[in-house]
């Protein structure tokens, strides 16, 4: 962003951490019910392969 083109090495690591434990869903007017359903499906499988690792 041309705002913060000067800006160098600098560290946000709140913000860093915080954008590492974010998801951003796939949200719009017109979603289907059957791409509602893959997103759950996505999203349970991510989950219990978490659960499977620890």
């Amino acid at each position: 962003m041309t705002a913060y083109k000067t800006q160098k090495d600098v560290k946000l690591d709140v913000t860093e951490r915080t954008a590492y434990n974010v998801i951003a869903l796939p949200l719009y007017n017109d979603m289907t019910d059957e791409e509602c359903d893959r997103i759950v499906a996505a999203i349970r499988q991510v989950h219990q392969s978490a659960l499977a690792t620890t």
